[in-house]
């Protein structure tokens, strides 16, 4: 056994040292390519991994100005995962962010940017129209403030800076710490220019709580924060960005608080305050800025930076300020004597002085200049290829990063977890990319086959994130339903921070806000569902008839169904989003979202690898910025129906979802709107009602025209029972349902057999749990094996056989038992929402179809495989059906 081990443990030093030699051979290679494609600056040798970062030191301007000594005023270096260039010098710096401003305007993707008010932060944000259109609101009102006859600037600066001379008079001739009142008396200042005056500032909880979290916030976002250019460390540190999702949580609660209180008083024609000045530029929002996406929510979170950016950069210049006087006492009488000349002993200054007073303001630039309080910026991003001093510079400087951990760090930290927990047992994973190579293109059945060794709950690696696979109804259950709380997260995957900027509640991480949120929709789309005058029958059959017309059209030929299916779908959910539609195929809107819609979820499709390796979307930006595209033109388009809806709304008269949606929002609680809930959240429940709905009624009628061609005596038992209980001379209406339990069975028994949707979206663990025995971290990727229960053989005997009956008793009624163990729609804390909606609309479709359409196999054809692709949803391998109309 010793000598296992030691075979073992060498064969992985082999392997480590080999990764790690490859790695600098790679980056070498990487670089050399890329200088010959550009004219890079030049810069110093960079560690894989870490780049430069190991050699900046406590001060990295001093670093850079050594190295500009060497190189020049623009040299590279690489950040962590990150090229970057660095640029010194008053002409360099010109030409960069003046002469080609447009062209470093953008910010890198760090995970500070990210997380920041869900990536809409206005100091953080990325570079594009919204930015653009947000910054221009912000610039205005902080511009109208300032000039505003009554606005209390003096007073309010005034004030505190005598109570900051008090403080500093009580230690009398004893030496003193000035920080802690500087600090104070700063936050103070911006505290009350944000909103309103306070004459216990002090004592105010609320206050106490933003200028800590400010402290809290600086600290995590200085500059050089390892997380912010080693995006792959939040999983090694996962603790460290709970705790910023936890300061920048309390931030916005206490903003929340704040900007309610305004609005209770809030009077537009007297604006006291920053807080007012937002929410009357919010109030008056262009259509052009609308049109692009700016919104209410965008313009008041602006609050955040505005407090935090006026803080650090008032208390840092009086901090050094009292240094820089009481180092040079001969400029602090110079500045003194010309004060008590100008202004006097008798008042205090105002802004009126500033021009008399030149020795001052001479000495605040002085001041500005030799402390350089923000020595680096915050970094920028290059939005295209350009040049500065001569060099090239690349589109977004991240096209050549290389990201490989060696074979060892892996197995150091999966020897740590393993004897800190209990974990699954689980298949060998590689390095960087864990055991994604493995998975095929069926992993649902890869999953099967690991069950067969580890049993039904077994761990793997996918990408850079820790994972757990769940298989069959008992571990489902278990974690799903005993232990809902505990799985009810969802991991932060490119996907989820890109849908909505964060806020899409279908991936909207577990919390108070998603549980609102969650419950606000649901509680529509049942309403809907109930209402008496809803047009879903109306709206499922015409759409039905016209999949008939299409198919019967092709004269008995053999033909391609899907594209028929998969547009009479998204009719379907487009007529009951945004109301009936007489030409809804001519209708440019609609084939839009149809577009936007196929594009999201060719991104979104399970084991997108940009979601579990998020280090490649800085290797493949370009396909994360077509994503966005397509998000944006999503974002347009429904914010055009929206609006339409908005201006002939009737609260007595909902006429679709986007109405109960509206009737939601504007009617929403006390103890919603404290979480965090608004219009705009509610609203956006569009996205993922539309996109989500189209799936499951497509895919399930897709299927379903593959298994009644392939079966026809089954499709004769539906039709025989449909004629016998409908007839042929009026439509399938929900009525029906209950009188048709073959039907039904066999809508339940192509559910299961198809398993439209074989994992359910990834779950995450929200804290230490445990499932089946094992432990498993807070934070671990949990993917629920849907498939596993569907296709489980000592529940179903023959699962790979299409046979409905399986779902009757013997009197021929459904066997309520066996239909509850189809969790097509999962369970638990996320189970789909829109399910009590969807089961409507393929009952209605399907019956319809089969009522008036015979489905065959083409004459002479091969017999269906009836193979599976699988994607975000498994679809059936492409193949032909003949079609006739049932007299």
């Amino acid at each position: 056994m010793t000598a296992n081990l030691e075979n073992t443990f060498s064969t992985e030093i082999k392997v480590a040292a080999t990764v790690f030699v490859v790695t600098l051979v790679a980056v070498r290679l990487v670089n050399f390519l890329n200088k010959r494609r550009y004219k890079l600056p030049p810069g110093p040798w960079n560690l894989p991994l870490v780049g430069y970062l190991p050699f900046l030191g406590k001060e990295p301007p001093v670093t850079f100005s050594s190295l500009r000594d060497i190189y020049g005023d623009v040299f590279s270096i690489q950040m962590g995962s990150f090229p970057a260039i660095v640029v010194n010098g008053m002409d360099a710096i010109r030409e960069a962010l003046l002469t080609r401003g447009d062209d470093f305007s953008a910010r890198p993707p760090f995970t500070t940017a990210r997380l920041l008010n869900e990536g809409r932060n206005l100091g953080f944000a990325a570079f594009g129209p919204i930015w653009k259109a947000h910054r221009k609101v912000v610039t205005h009102v902080m511009y109208a403030f300032t000039n505003a006859r009554n606005n209390p600037i003096e007073d309010i600066i005034v004030s505190e800076a005598i109570t900051v001379v008090e403080e500093f008079a009580a230690h009398g001739k004893e030496p003193f710490d000035p920080f802690e009142s500087i600090s104070v008396a700063a936050s103070s200042m911006v505290y009350q220019l944000c909103y309103g005056r306070h004459k216990n500032i002090r004592e105010d909880p609320d206050f106490s709580n933003n200028m800590q979290n400010s402290r809290d916030f600086r600290k995590f976002t200085k500059t050089g924060n390892p997380v912010d250019v080693m995006p792959w460390l939040r999983h090694l540190m996962p603790w460290k960005v709970s705790r910023f999702l936890e300061i920048t949580g309390t931030f916005a609660k206490n903003r929340i608080k704040k900007v309610k209180e305004h609005e209770q008083t809030f009077d537009g024609e007297y604006l006291r305050d920053i807080t007012d000045g937002l929410i009357s530029a919010a109030d008056h929002l262009s259509e052009e800025d609308k049109a692009i996406g700016l919104d209410r929510t965008r313009v008041i979170e602006s609050l955040d930076t505005i407090f935090a950016a006026g803080t650090g950069t008032v208390g840092g210049v009086l901090h050094w300020m009292v240094l820089l006087m009481a180092a040079h006492p001969d400029v602090q009488e110079n500045v003194f004597q010309e004060i008590e000349k100008v202004v006097g002993l008798n008042r205090y200054p105002s802004l009126a002085d500033r021009c008399s007073l030149p020795v001052v303001e001479a000495t605040i630039y002085e001041v500005y200049r030799f402390a350089a309080p923000v020595p680096v910026p915050a970094p920028r991003l290059t939005t295209c290829d350009t040049t500065v001093h001569g060099y090239e510079v690349p589109e977004g400087t991240t096209a050549a990063a290389v990201f490989i951990v060696t074979f060892a760090i892996v197995k150091l930290f999966s020897t740590l977890s393993k004897k800190h927990y209990n974990l699954p047992p689980g298949p060998r994973n590689l390095p960087l990319v864990g055991y994604l190579p493995f998975l095929g293109k069926a992993p649902v059945e890869t999953f099967s086959s690991l069950r067969g060794l580890y049993g039904d709950v077994f761990s793997i690696t996918l990408g850079s994130f820790p994972a757990i696979v769940v298989n069959g109804k008992d571990g489902i259950k278990d974690a799903l339903l005993a232990q809902r709380d505990d799985f009810a997260g969802r991991p932060s995957f490119s996907t989820g921070r890109l849908l909505n900027e964060g806020r899409n509640f279908a991936f909207l991480s577990a919390g108070p806000l998603w549980k609102a949120h969650r419950k606000i929709v649901r509680h529509v789309m049942y309403a809907f569902g109930n209402a008496r005058n809803n047009p879903i029958e109306d709206i499922v059959v015409s759409e039905a008839i016209t999949i008939v017309d299409d198919f019967v059209a092709q004269k008995g030929k053999p033909f391609h169904p899907y594209n028929s299916i998969l547009l009479a779908a998204a009719s379907i959910m487009y007529q009951l989003c945004y109301g009936r539609h007489k030409n809804i195929r001519e209708d440019q809107d609609f084939h839009d979202i149809l577009t936007n819609t196929r594009e999201i979820s060719k991104f979104a499709k399970a084991g997108n690898s940009v979601d579990v390796m998020p280090w490649l979307r800085h290797v493949m930006p370009w396909r994360v910025r077509k994503f966005l595209q397509f998000l944006v033109t999503a974002t347009r388009r429904r914010t055009k129906k929206v609006e339409e809806h908005e201006r002939t709304f009737d609260e007595q008269h909902l006429r679709d979802i986007t109405d109960g949606l509206i009737s939601a929002a504007n009617n929403l609680s006390e103890e919603d709107k404290n979480v965090g809930m608004d219009k705009t959240r509610i609203i956006e429940s569009l996205d993922v009602i539309f996109g989500a709905g189209t799936n499951t009624v497509s895919v399930f009628l897709d299927w379903s025209v593959l298994l009644m061609a392939a079966y026809p005596d089954v499709q004769e038992k539906v039709f025989r029972e449909i004629e016998m209980v409908v007839g042929l001379n009026r439509y399938p209406s929900l009525a029906d349902r209950s009188s048709l339990p073959m039907v039904e069975a066999t809508i339940y028994e192509v559910f299961r057999f198809a398993s439209p949707v074989p994992l359910a979206l990834p779950h995450a663990t929200t804290c230490d749990t445990t499932v089946r025995g094992y432990d498993v971290p807070k934070g671990t990727v949990v993917l629920v094996n849907i498939f596993s229960v569907l296709h489980d053989k000592e529940t179903w005997g023959d699962p790979e056989k299409f046979r409905p009956e399986r779902f009757l008793l013997d009197n021929g009624q459904l066997d309520k038992a066996k239909t509850e163990q189809v969790i097509v729609f999962s369970m638990g804390r996320r189970r789909c929402v829109g399910e009590y909606l969807a089961r409507m609309e393929v009952f209605l479709a399907f019956t319809t179809l089969i009522q008036r359409c015979r489905l065959y196999k083409p004459p002479g054809a091969p017999e269906y495989t009836l193979g599976r692709v699988f994607e975000l949803a498994c679809l059936p391998q492409s193949y032909q059906v003949c079609a006739d109309r049932r007299e």
